[in-house]
């Protein structure tokens, strides 16, 4: 979301208006993405959390910068983004930006769906280890921020 995170790709369009989440974390727009009352990251923090000290701060800024009450991250299951999800949360509360430490937590889901037979015969063949997922398991935490 910073500058050393754009990957070209922070684009998007709110409410017909076009936007761009790093301009508009500098208050820079008008589509209103700081002015949300909830905020979900899926799969954000997967892409950023080598670099947790920028991914830290960046979230600090967002929640400063914003009228934001709630920040919702559902992260892919490794076990340093997990880490990275408490360290953020323990960090935001100490800063008195967050009403408590939530402890990310982990979630297994099994798909209520089979996958079609065509998929099951031409795409998973079992072959290099290819096989249909038959559960899914990932972490997630919502943070309250102090308004």
């Amino acid at each position: 979301m910073l500058n050393s995170y754009k990957s070209g790709h922070t684009g998007f369009d709110l409410n017909c208006k076009p936007c761009d989440v790093v301009e508009c974390l500098a208050r820079q727009c008008t589509c209103g993405v700081a002015d949300q009352q909830i905020i979900i990251g899926q799969n954000f923090l997967t892409e950023v959390y080598t670099n947790r000290a920028s991914a830290i701060d960046t979230f600090e800024r967002l929640i400063r910068r914003s009228t934001c009450r709630y920040l919702v991250f559902v992260e892919n299951n490794y076990p340093e983004v997990k880490n990275l999800m408490n360290q953020l949360s323990a960090h935001l509360f100490d800063q008195g930006l967050t009403r408590s430490t939530p402890v990310a937590e982990t979630t297994t889901i099994y798909p209520n769906f089979r996958l079609p037979q065509v998929l099951q015969q031409h795409l998973f063949t079992c072959e290099d280890g290819l096989k249909p997922k038959s559960k899914v398991t990932f972490h997630h935490i919502v943070l309250e921020i102090v308004r």
